[in-house]
């Protein structure tokens, strides 16, 4: 909602407004980059009066993706997108909030791992990969997408959705902590990971970072001698590898400079402001 856009307001002189914002009403962006409300290019030493009495929402970050690049031995993994603004601010402002005022939370980040091993007796070279999307900040931030590149021995999963609205569940991470055996030729990958993504922020709150750790060994059933299984040892110290941090929550106020009365600087986690309040 751009005040000045909307309205048609003049930007040549300066204007006084009063804004009210009624309690059936939600100010939402439909993009992590616009603000849920801004005042628009008034004029300076202008003055806007809001009485807040409805939901004023920063959109949720995306969830950290992660695309298998082809490298046969990669850790690695992308931050989740920050957190949009919920109120941005270009000229004096006088606020009366009756409702709430919520930063968008930023998206969990993403890990992933990919290994090309030697070649193993009988069965030849392997090529192992995992991939743990972040989930989605609240307000409705996408979780994290992945593309295995042609990988089939490992675990490549997406993020969830943060849900909508005032009250946004953030999405969650992708998880892998369970044991896969995957039968090539005459022999068995035994794969034991410890990998999730990070999990989206709630309004005002920074997404996680996401982490892995992956055992691999390769059993081969030989006659007479029986079933001989040989460790992977996983080269360059990669493993353990925590990705990236995710980007920073978004506003509840952005000032920009601009004075503001009615509430003062400071980080706010509370039923009618959830986020930074500030320039």
């Amino acid at each position: 909602y751009n005040l000045q856009a909307i309205n048609n307001l003049p930007s040549g002189s300066p204007q006084f407004v009063v804004l009210n914002i009624n309690n059936a009403v939600e100010l939402k962006a439909s993009d992590n980059t616009i603000p849920a409300y801004t005042t628009g290019n008034l004029a300076n030493n202008s003055l806007v009066c809001i009485v807040n009495n409805g939901d004023v929402l920063g959109r949720g970050g995306d969830g950290g993706s992660f695309v298998f690049n082809g490298s046969l031995l990669v850790a690695g993994g992308n931050p989740g997108e920050p957190g949009g603004l919920a109120m941005n601010l270009t000229t004096r402002t006088v606020l009366q909030n009756n409702g709430a005022i919520y930063g968008g939370g930023s998206g969990g980040g993403s890990v992933g791992f990919a290994l090309g091993t030697p070649s193993i007796p009988i069965i030849g070279q392997i090529v192992i990969g995992f991939g743990m999307c972040g989930g989605g900040g609240s307000e409705s931030g996408a979780g994290g997408v992945t593309n295995p590149g042609g990988i089939n021995i490992g675990v490549f999963q997406n993020g969830t959705d943060a849900t909508c609205c005032v009250g946004s569940v953030p999405g969650v991470g992708a998880t892998a902590n369970y044991p896969i055996s995957i039968p090539i030729s005459v022999a068995t990958v035994n794969i034991t990971p410890s990998a999730y993504g990070g999990d989206g922020g709630a309004f005002g709150q920074q997404g996680t970072q996401g982490y892995i750790d992956v055992d691999i060994e390769v059993c081969v059933s030989i006659p007479i001698i029986g079933q001989i299984c040989i460790p992977i040892t996983i080269p360059g110290g990669f493993l353990p590898f925590y990705g990236p941090q995710s980007g920073l929550p978004g506003n509840a106020i952005k000032r920009n400079g601009n004075t503001l009365s009615g509430i003062n600087d400071g980080t706010y986690n509370s039923a009618q402001v959830k986020g930074v309040v500030g320039n």
